[in-house]
């Protein structure tokens, strides 16, 4: 079995390798995805000059390979030419040759398993085959001209970065958000968090796998937003089971369509642990997760905030090794917890500060004006590691649900203000005493 699967990896290191000589405009792609324990003798020696030759900027082919390794390597440079058909595959060789290189590594942590005679060296190997099995193995440390190689291929392609996509068409120019970062959205109680986040999960499904796990409330009510969101129904018509003609007909044009297909899959089962949570989105290979909310995920009966900066820990590294982005939902602390009136700030996210240092981006959802819970919200991204910080303001229809950028983002509050700071000018000259024009001068 051993000697099969060495033989696949074999053959996938001379696929690549192959790939790079026959088509020398791969290299940076390829090299910035490997690494040198992804191979092994002759193909090592091969990728390591390739290596050498593009930090020189030296022109990459088979001659300057064999002239890098030497004439004992004409041979097997001129086999790996011809036994690889064509470099337009050469992604799946990569993978392959990563996929196989784990394989055979973790067959050699199980022969030194099976010959292990104490429970400490079992348990040292035991931890080499998960770091190996895992998405990042073990400790990653990469060079400056690796880093570079990567730089290079990401920038210089024609296609744009892929970042996830927001309901609202600004947001996407403002918030950089990538598969395996931590996103808190912190809210106030009734400023409408929930709805908001199955607003993004919706626009989020299009093109990735989402699953939304909710720890406060059942299937179906979330079922009843979403549907009176996407298809602008008044939630109290579906409450009472009032829906008319124009609404069914939304309802089934939704049904036939592709977007009924969208893979977003909503969780509700209580009591489920961070652990819980990190292996069943591991198992529905979902691209991004949302929490709602943190505060309720099971941690036990320990001191709150201590368990919650282990849970804020523990879903960053999840996110960073699995490359699934976690949209954690957080409570804040209402005004009068503190002081003064002001808008909330990232110390309002409760329970745990832990929550504010490992996200990659804050955002909290409050009201306007506390005073009008009909009133608009305000976005405000109160961290963004990826750019700037910033407010939007944002109308929300409470009946279907949905939200929208406010159609007068502060421009006529501003003209409101203004006008009012002129008219106050103009009272304050009517006021002034007026001394008689033949007043002398006192100097």
């Amino acid at each position: 079995m051993v000697g099969m699967k060495s033989q696949d990896w074999l053959d996938a290191q001379n696929s690549v390798v192959g790939s790079m000589l026959i088509s020398p405009e791969l290299v940076p792609k390829i090299l910035s995805q490997v690494s040198d324990s992804d191979f092994s003798g002759g193909a090592l020696a091969v990728v390591q000059a390739i290596r050498h030759l593009f930090a020189a900027g030296s022109p990459i082919d088979s001659v300057t390979v064999r002239d890098k390794l030497g004439a004992n390597y004409t041979s097997f440079i001129m086999q790996l030419m011809e036994i690889t058909p064509t470099a337009a595959n050469w992604q799946y060789y990569v993978d392959l040759c990563k996929k196989q290189a784990r394989i055979v590594k973790l067959q050699e942590i199980g022969s030194l398993l099976a010959a292990a005679d104490t429970q400490e060296e079992q348990q040292a190997l035991l931890e080499q085959a998960i770091a190996v099995n895992s998405a990042r193995q073990g400790i990653k440390a990469i060079s400056f001209q690796d880093a570079l190689l990567a730089f290079i291929d990401r920038h210089s392609s024609e296609t744009p970065p892929t970042y996830l996509r927001w309901p609202i068409r600004e947001l996407n120019d403002m918030l950089f958000v990538e598969k395996g970062d931590f996103i808190i959205l912190g809210g106030r109680p009734s400023a409408g968090k929930t709805a908001w986040a199955l607003q993004c999960a919706w626009t989020l499904s299009e093109t990735l796998r989402v699953g939304f796990f909710s720890f406060e409330t059942g299937e179906k009510k979330l079922t009843d937003r979403q549907v009176a969101a996407i298809c602008g129904i008044p939630l109290e018509n579906i409450k009472r089971n009032a829906m008319n003609a124009g609404h069914w007909e939304s309802v089934m044009t939704l049904a036939g369509s592709a977007a009924a297909g969208r893979t977003l899959e909503i969780i509700t089962e209580s009591g489920l642990q961070a652990d819980d949570i990190q292996a069943f989105s591991k198992a529905r290979q979902y691209d991004v997760i949302f929490l709602d909310y943190l505060q309720i995920i099971s941690v036990g009966r320990n001191d709150r905030y201590n368990l919650v900066t282990n849970l804020s820990i523990s879903l960053h590294r999840f996110s960073q090794s699995s490359e699934c982005t976690v949209i954690g939902l957080s409570q804040l602390t209402r005004p009068g917890e503190q002081r003064g009136n002001q808008s909330p700030t990232m110390s309002a996210l409760k329970e745990s500060g832990q929550l504010e240092q490992d996200a990659d981006a804050v955002l909290l959802l409050y009201l306007e004006d506390e005073k009008n819970p009909n009133g608009r919200r305000v976005l405000k991204c109160a961290k963004n590691k990826e750019g700037e910080r910033f407010k939007m303001l944002l109308d929300f229809d409470g009946k279907t649900q949905r939200f929208s950028k406010a159609h007068d983002p502060g421009g006529v509050q501003r003209q409101i203000a203004q006008m009012a700071k002129e008219t106050k000018r103009k009272e304050r000259m009517q006021q002034m005493t007026l001394l008689p024009s033949d007043t002398p001068v006192p100097f």
